[in-house]
């Protein structure tokens, strides 16, 4: 997954939703090959498309939190494979103390 440009530079566009993950592996990246600068770029996994797209920003890597986004706008032009590695997930609970008017529904959740 990880390539480096013949210039040493490694250029990496990241959403900002994925930070923690990507520290991590760009951690152990750095270790392995402390010879190499990490260039990141955060954005929008949309506006990180259009970068690529639209105005020809070519990155070693790319990281997007919309996975749709490889097969609709990226593949096969710009990109003959994607790998799913994280995902994240949201759970709400609420107390039984709270009492049954006051919790949140399917449709009100957002909202409580």
């Amino acid at each position: 997954m990880w390539i480096t440009t013949t210039n040493r530079i490694s250029r990496l566009r990241r959403l900002v939703a994925m930070v923690l993950t990507l520290l991590v592996l760009l951690d152990a990246f750095t270790r392995r090959y402390p010879d190499v600068r990490v260039q990141q770029e955060h954005s929008g996994s949309l506006a990180a498309v259009r970068k690529l797209t639209e105005l020809d920003r070519i990155p070693d890597v790319l990281a997007l939190a919309d996975v749709a986004l490889f097969p609709a706008l990226l593949q096969p032009e710009y990109t003959s494979w994607h790998a799913v590695f994280a995902r994240n997930s949201m759970v709400l609970a609420v107390s039984p103390l709270v009492p049954p008017n006051d919790r949140g529904t399917a449709d009100n959740w957002p909202d409580v």
